[in-house]
């Protein structure tokens, strides 16, 4: 299964290339992905050798049966020291931006790409170089195992990892993505993780793979696209010439700061809400922190004990 779903994941995003790529442009894409998979291959059987781990010494991470999905949302600006003492001693997954959070010890961390823009793949190396500094330079990840996708399509940790951007301090795991619509989530990450409307969806697919009994969401707010590290009536983009992020009132795909979150227009209240019901029936609560968020409706408000 896990073949078939690495297999269809690849062509898909090969599919979705020819399609919103100029003709021009597509062989030099094409090849940068082969090499830098290539490179990736090489470099995890020498430079990384012992920082790959296997599926069976993930379970090893484990330490709680509640897992803390953390997003990047402006909600956990709010959050008091003790709540976040209180988190940091149950098992915590951030994803994407939370490279930016000194707030917890995160247990592991998943990252599926780079920043989101037009021709981002031209110069993903400088967004590889700026994620690995922000991850050096956060003592809060000393520990984290990073969760990256594999394939040849998977080009963020391929360049990654195949330009040795990325240091050894952390381990890391490779799963597979199952990049299928209204799939609900997969119980063996042997056959991958379900990548739906974004990648909170893999966040909470790995938290059951992983049989923990509680999944809580925190920071996952979706009203806006206003993020916990950007001023207030911003939102973030990256700047190809400064090779940084920078903020501004509109995100890369023209978003506003005051628009709901790009994923509730790919419908992750309906995913979520679906999950929900599916994650009950196999013995799993799946709750909401902020009261506030877009899935209030769908999900049950965490309180503490």
């Amino acid at each position: 299964m896990g073949i078939k779903n690495l297999l269809y994941n690849e062509i898909k995003v090969l599919y979705g290339i020819f399609k919103h790529n100029q003709l021009n442009e597509i062989p030099y894409h094409l090849f940068i992905l082969l090499i830098s998979f290539i490179k990736r291959k090489y470099t995890c059987l020498g430079y990384y050798k012992n920082k790959k781990i296997s599926y069976k010494d993930l379970i090893n991470f484990k330490k709680s049966n509640t897992l803390f999905v953390i997003g990047s949302g402006g909600s956990l600006n709010y959050l008091k020291e003790n709540e976040w003492k209180k988190i940091d001693k149950y098992d915590t997954i951030g994803f994407n931006n939370t490279i930016f959070l000194k707030k917890l010890n995160f247990n592991y961390h998943i990252n599926r790409a780079t920043h989101e823009g037009p021709g981002a793949i031209f110069y993903a190396n400088d967004y590889c170089n700026f994620f690995s500094k922000k991850v050096k330079n956060n003592n809060f990840f000393k520990k984290t195992l990073f969760l990256f996708p594999k394939g040849i399509v998977s080009n963020f940790p391929n360049q990654l990892l195949g330009n040795k951007f990325f240091g050894r301090r952390n381990n890391f795991f490779l799963y597979t993505t199952i990049r299928k619509r209204n799939s609900l989530p997969s119980k063996n990450i042997k056959d991958g993780l379900v990548h739906d409307a974004g990648t909170l969806t893999d966040a909470i697919n790995f938290g059951y793979c992983m049989n923990y009994k509680k999944i809580v969401l925190v920071g996952i707010d979706l009203y806006n696209n206003q993020h916990f590290f950007c001023p207030p009536n911003t939102t973030y983009t990256w700047d190809r010439f400064k090779k940084k992020i920078i903020f501004s009132k509109m995100g890369a795909k023209g978003i506003s700061h005051k628009d709901k979150h790009n994923t509730v227009n790919f419908g992750i209240i309906q995913t979520i809400g679906k999950w929900k019901k599916f994650l009950k029936i196999k013995g799993v609560s799946l709750e909401i922190y902020n009261k506030k968020s877009l899935l209030k409706k769908n999900l049950e408000i965490f309180k503490w004990n």
